[in-house]
């Protein structure tokens, strides 16, 4: 497993104190997954990479990723919805751009 799968594990097995500071250890990392994924644990990973940057530098352009996630998901016959609900507690609480925390963004998703 490469480093960013590596941590997207630590972050999904962890609790939220280690969440929290895996969160702000990522803050500003570009480091991004592979564009083309066929898989629902590829789609799984993905989510806890968005839960991991915690909004990144701006929530519309997460909601957006967020969209394109569970619209490819749908493309590909997996329902999105129970990973959505997986990875919403996983999300930060903290209103960084005034749009809602990314916990509260995807516990109210069209998605979950």
């Amino acid at each position: 497993m490469d480093e960013l799968g590596a941590l997207i594990e630590r972050y999904a097995a962890g609790d939220e104190a280690e969440r929290a500071a895996l969160r702000e250890r990522f803050k500003g990392d570009p480091a991004h997954l592979p564009v083309r994924w066929h898989t629902a644990g590829e789609l799984r990973a993905r989510l806890i990479h968005l839960c991991l940057r915690d909004q990144g530098d701006d929530t519309r352009d997460e909601l957006l990723a967020l969209h394109a996630l569970c619209e490819r998901a749908k493309a590909l016959g997996i329902d999105p919805r129970p990973y959505v609900r997986e990875a919403a507690p996983m999300a930060g609480d903290v209103d960084h751009y005034g749009m809602g925390s990314l916990k509260s963004l995807l516990a109210r998703a069209a998605y979950t």
